[in-house]
């Protein structure tokens, strides 16, 4: 049978999570063109940022292109969303979906090598989804 946790457990669950988030995104810091990471909920909360301040303004959106972008895959028959890039005079934004917990978001300089970044968020949204012991409800795009 299984034990259900309390709240107090849970706290400590949620916070153990979002440390092991925060280490995850420091990974990303050694690509070539990082500015920042974040992982966020789909209402646009901050769950761990590589940045306190770049990313946060920007999480509020995220909701908005995430739905829209779904919605065109869907439109024109070419299945899940896998992720976003837009791409400005300065930079980067590589938007990716993580299954139910929300989204990851990147930004980076215009000399970036994007697949390289996509290979790392790949393997971090595995890492993430064995550390929340959620196989395949986080990854069943990715993977």
């Amino acid at each position: 049978m299984e034990r259900t946790l309390t709240r107090k457990e849970t706290g400590k669950e949620a916070k153990l999570f979002v440390k092991e988030v925060e280490k995850l995104l420091q990974s990303l810091k050694k690509m070539k063109g990082f500015k920042s990471a974040l992982v966020a909920n789909y209402d646009g909360l901050v769950v761990a940022s590589t940045s306190k301040s770049e990313l946060i303004d920007t999480t509020a959106i995220l909701a908005t292109v995430r739905t829209s972008a779904a919605s065109e895959c869907v439109r024109i028959h070419g299945g899940e969303l896998l992720s976003i890039l837009t791409e400005g005079t300065k930079g980067l934004c590589l938007y990716v979906p993580i299954g139910w917990l929300g989204v990851l978001v990147v930004l980076l300089t215009r000399d970036a090598d994007i697949v390289k970044v996509q290979n790392e968020a790949r393997n971090l949204i595995k890492k993430l989804s064995e550390k929340a012991n959620l196989s395949g409800l986080f990854t069943r795009v990715w993977l």
